[in-house]
Protein backbone atom coordinates (compact mmCIF):
# COMPACT_ATOMS: atom_id res chain seq x y z
CA UNK A 1 0.00 0.00 0.00
CA UNK A 2 2.75 2.12 1.38
CA UNK A 3 4.36 1.72 -2.67
CA UNK A 4 1.10 2.66 -4.61
CA UNK A 5 0.53 6.24 -2.51
CA UNK A 6 4.17 6.95 -3.45
CA UNK A 7 3.53 6.19 -6.59
CA UNK A 8 0.33 8.31 -6.82
CA UNK A 9 2.36 11.19 -4.92
CA UNK A 10 5.11 11.19 -8.03
CA UNK A 11 2.41 11.12 -10.59
CA UNK A 12 0.23 13.76 -8.93
CA UNK A 13 3.64 16.21 -8.59
CA UNK A 14 4.63 15.70 -12.44
CA UNK A 15 1.16 16.24 -13.54
CA UNK A 16 1.11 19.12 -11.78
CA UNK A 17 4.35 19.98 -12.74
CA UNK A 18 4.21 19.09 -16.40
CA UNK A 19 0.82 21.74 -16.56
CA UNK A 20 3.45 24.43 -14.72
CA UNK A 21 5.90 23.79 -17.77
CA UNK A 22 2.81 23.60 -20.10
CA UNK A 23 1.48 26.87 -18.58
CA UNK A 24 4.88 28.27 -19.37
CA UNK A 25 5.86 26.75 -22.32
CA UNK A 26 8.28 23.90 -22.17
CA UNK A 27 11.21 25.28 -24.85
CA UNK A 28 14.29 23.39 -23.35
CA UNK A 29 14.74 19.84 -24.66
CA UNK A 30 16.71 18.69 -21.38
CA UNK A 31 13.58 19.36 -19.11
CA UNK A 32 11.13 17.73 -21.72
CA UNK A 33 13.08 15.17 -21.07
CA UNK A 34 13.08 15.01 -17.96
CA UNK A 35 9.90 15.38 -17.17
CA UNK A 36 9.29 12.72 -19.65
CA UNK A 37 11.53 10.13 -18.07
CA UNK A 38 10.29 10.69 -14.43
CA UNK A 39 6.28 10.55 -15.67
CA UNK A 40 7.53 6.87 -17.14
CA UNK A 41 9.65 5.74 -14.99
CA UNK A 42 6.41 5.99 -11.99
CA UNK A 43 4.38 4.39 -14.90
CA UNK A 44 6.05 1.49 -15.73
CA UNK A 45 6.73 0.63 -11.94
CA UNK A 46 3.06 0.59 -12.06
CA UNK A 47 3.23 -1.61 -15.28
CA UNK A 48 5.80 -4.44 -14.25
CA UNK A 49 3.64 -4.77 -11.29
CA UNK A 50 0.77 -6.64 -12.40
CA UNK A 51 0.37 -9.06 -15.45
CA UNK A 52 -1.48 -7.85 -17.92
CA UNK A 53 -1.37 -10.39 -21.39
CA UNK A 54 -3.11 -8.08 -23.38
CA UNK A 55 -0.84 -4.97 -23.02
CA UNK A 56 2.00 -7.30 -23.66
CA UNK A 57 0.73 -8.34 -26.82
CA UNK A 58 -0.03 -4.99 -27.63
CA UNK A 59 3.37 -3.73 -27.35
CA UNK A 60 5.57 -6.82 -28.76
CA UNK A 61 3.07 -6.15 -31.73
CA UNK A 62 4.26 -2.16 -31.88
CA UNK A 63 7.58 -3.51 -31.64
CA UNK A 64 7.89 -6.26 -34.56
CA UNK A 65 6.72 -3.29 -36.56
CA UNK A 66 9.49 -1.24 -36.19
CA UNK A 67 11.73 -4.54 -36.47
CA UNK A 68 10.02 -4.67 -40.12
CA UNK A 69 10.72 -0.73 -40.54
CA UNK A 70 14.72 -1.24 -39.91
CA UNK A 71 16.26 -1.79 -43.05
CA UNK A 72 13.72 0.99 -44.71
CA UNK A 73 15.29 4.75 -44.61
CA UNK A 74 12.04 5.25 -46.36
CA UNK A 75 10.10 3.86 -43.77
CA UNK A 76 10.88 6.40 -40.89
CA UNK A 77 7.75 8.25 -40.05
CA UNK A 78 6.46 4.31 -40.07
CA UNK A 79 9.08 3.74 -37.44
CA UNK A 80 8.58 7.06 -35.22
CA UNK A 81 4.06 6.19 -35.80
CA UNK A 82 5.02 2.66 -33.87
CA UNK A 83 7.12 4.28 -31.72
CA UNK A 84 5.05 6.60 -30.43
CA UNK A 85 1.96 4.01 -30.39
CA UNK A 86 4.41 1.94 -28.14
CA UNK A 87 4.57 4.72 -25.10
CA UNK A 88 1.16 6.26 -25.69
CA UNK A 89 0.10 2.27 -25.17
CA UNK A 90 2.04 2.45 -21.83
CA UNK A 91 0.98 5.39 -20.64
CA UNK A 92 -2.91 4.10 -21.40
CA UNK A 93 -2.33 1.36 -19.71
CA UNK A 94 -0.99 2.80 -16.45
CA UNK A 95 -4.27 5.33 -16.74
CA UNK A 96 -2.33 7.95 -17.61
CA UNK A 97 -3.36 8.84 -21.16
CA UNK A 98 -4.14 12.86 -20.78
CA UNK A 99 -0.54 12.91 -19.48
CA UNK A 100 0.84 11.28 -22.40
CA UNK A 101 -1.59 13.92 -24.44
CA UNK A 102 -0.21 16.83 -22.37
CA UNK A 103 3.50 15.22 -23.36
CA UNK A 104 2.71 15.35 -26.91
CA UNK A 105 1.74 18.94 -26.93
CA UNK A 106 5.49 20.44 -25.49
CA UNK A 107 7.50 17.63 -26.62
CA UNK A 108 8.44 19.78 -30.34
CA UNK A 109 12.25 20.07 -29.50
CA UNK A 110 12.69 16.48 -28.17
CA UNK A 111 10.92 15.25 -31.11
CA UNK A 112 12.84 17.21 -33.43
CA UNK A 113 16.40 16.43 -32.17
CA UNK A 114 14.99 12.14 -31.60
CA UNK A 115 13.82 12.60 -35.84
CA UNK A 116 17.57 13.88 -36.68
CA UNK A 117 19.33 11.53 -34.36
CA UNK A 118 17.11 8.53 -35.62
CA UNK A 119 18.90 8.10 -39.10
CA UNK A 120 22.04 7.42 -37.09
CA UNK A 121 23.84 4.52 -37.62
CA UNK A 122 22.26 1.60 -35.48
CA UNK A 123 19.91 3.99 -33.77
CA UNK A 124 16.89 2.50 -34.55
CA UNK A 125 18.02 -0.86 -33.88
CA UNK A 126 18.98 0.55 -30.18
CA UNK A 127 15.17 1.56 -30.46
CA UNK A 128 13.57 -1.65 -31.01
CA UNK A 129 16.39 -3.79 -28.59
CA UNK A 130 15.33 -0.92 -25.77
CA UNK A 131 11.65 -1.58 -26.00
CA UNK A 132 12.17 -5.31 -26.31
CA UNK A 133 14.35 -4.83 -22.94
CA UNK A 134 11.68 -2.80 -21.27
CA UNK A 135 8.89 -5.29 -22.19
CA UNK A 136 10.85 -8.47 -21.18
CA UNK A 137 11.03 -7.15 -17.98
CA UNK A 138 7.35 -5.82 -17.90
CA UNK A 139 6.45 -9.54 -18.97
CA UNK A 140 8.23 -10.70 -16.36
CA UNK A 141 6.87 -8.37 -13.43
CA UNK A 142 10.67 -7.35 -12.95
CA UNK A 143 9.92 -3.75 -11.49
CA UNK A 144 13.61 -2.73 -11.04
CA UNK A 145 14.88 -3.80 -14.63
CA UNK A 146 12.07 -2.60 -16.67
CA UNK A 147 12.79 0.83 -14.45
CA UNK A 148 16.83 0.45 -15.66
CA UNK A 149 15.72 -0.04 -19.38
CA UNK A 150 13.21 2.49 -19.52
CA UNK A 151 16.06 5.15 -18.10
CA UNK A 152 18.50 3.80 -20.66
CA UNK A 153 16.00 3.90 -23.59
CA UNK A 154 14.95 7.44 -22.49
CA UNK A 155 18.47 8.85 -22.25
CA UNK A 156 19.60 8.01 -25.67
CA UNK A 157 18.73 11.00 -27.79
CA UNK A 158 19.43 13.22 -24.73
CA UNK A 159 23.30 12.01 -24.28
CA UNK A 160 23.34 13.36 -27.71
CA UNK A 161 22.58 17.19 -27.65
CA UNK A 162 25.43 18.50 -27.93
CA UNK A 163 26.47 15.92 -31.14
CA UNK A 164 23.47 16.94 -32.91
CA UNK A 165 23.46 20.44 -32.30
CA UNK A 166 26.75 20.07 -34.14
CA UNK A 167 25.44 18.28 -36.68
CA UNK A 168 22.76 20.22 -37.32
CA UNK A 169 23.24 23.67 -36.71
CA UNK A 170 20.45 25.03 -38.57
CA UNK A 171 17.81 22.93 -36.87
CA UNK A 172 18.57 23.62 -33.34
CA UNK A 173 20.11 26.98 -33.30
CA UNK A 174 19.79 28.26 -29.31
CA UNK A 175 19.66 24.68 -27.94
CA UNK A 176 22.67 24.38 -26.67
CA UNK A 177 26.42 25.98 -27.26
CA UNK A 178 28.02 22.86 -29.13
CA UNK A 179 31.63 23.23 -28.57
Amino acid sequence: MRTWLSLAALLGFLCVALGAFAAHGLADPQAQAWMRTGAEYGFVHVLASRSDPDLVGRLQAHIDLQQSYLDRKDRYQDFFAADFAFHRDMHEAAGVAALWELEQRHSGHVDRLRRLHLPEAGKAKRIVRDHQRILDAIAAQDVPLAQEALREHLSGTLNQIDEICRRYPDYVTGMRNPA
